[in-house]
């Protein structure tokens, strides 16, 4: 699949093209670099709402993948579904037991078709999250879903710009740590912005203040059913 099919809203732009050759005078054997910019259009949150049948078809799919996964049988998608299901986008599965979480994995940045993410990430929620064993049968008829579908990341340049309860956070910071909250969590745990951003930070190890330096953060909204 070419990158424009897979990300058919972004526009990627060249800013510079260079070869080590440049520097070291040598070019029987070249290294090549190119910096190149990625941009997305402004976008109003409801253009990326999930209909309700859109929203029914990605829980039963979800429920279905993790059925399989714990019985070890296989899964395939159905094989017509709506066009909304089948545009890239991020997406967050969270499987709850007796209203206690059990597994959450997501992808925040879209890796293939909405409905095939779902599919992916419920798997992976059921068998892979590291801080639980796996889904046992036994479980499965107790199990909740919550889907999050994800509009594309935005670079925050002010911390003080969160909304809480509407968007979600990442923070990039020093040695390649990271972390993620999806917007429904500050609500759950009661927390005010500023706690919210120490909690992000404390997710991606980092001090808790580490928002206020020399990172990068990044907000994004979720659709939750």
């Amino acid at each position: 699949m070419s990158y424009s099919a897979l990300y058919p809203d972004v526009t990627p732009e060249l800013l510079s093209l260079t070869t080590s050759a440049e520097f070291s005078g040598d070019d029987s054997q070249v290294v090549g670099y190119a910096s190149i910019s990625f941009a997305t259009p402004e976008f109003e949150p409801s253009e990326w709402s999930i209909s309700p049948e859109g929203m029914d078809i990605l829980l039963e799919i979800a429920a279905a993948s993790v059925r399989c996964a714990v019985e070890g049988a296989d899964y395939s998608l159905p094989g017509t579904l709506p066009d909304e299901l089948e545009v890239p986008r991020g997406a967050f599965v969270t499987l709850k037991r007796n209203g206690q979480l059990r597994g959450c994995i997501g992808s925040i940045r879209p890796v293939g078709p909405l409905a095939e993410t779902v599919m992916n990430m419920a798997r992976s929620a059921a068998l892979e999250d590291p801080r639980f064993m796996p889904v046992a049968k036994a479980e499965l008829q107790d199990l909740e879903y919550e889907i999050s579908v994800l509009t594309p990341l935005q670079i925050l340049d002010d911390w003080r710009d969160v909304v809480v309860g509407t968007d979600g956070l990442i923070i990039s910071g020093s040695g390649g740590r990271s972390g993620v909250l999806l917007p429904q969590v500050p609500l759950e745990q009661g927390w005010n912005r500023e706690e919210y951003l120490e909690g992000v930070c404390i997710k991606a190890g980092l001090n808790r203040n580490a928002y206020l330096g020399d990172v990068t953060l990044y907000r994004f909204q979720a659709q939750v059913f």
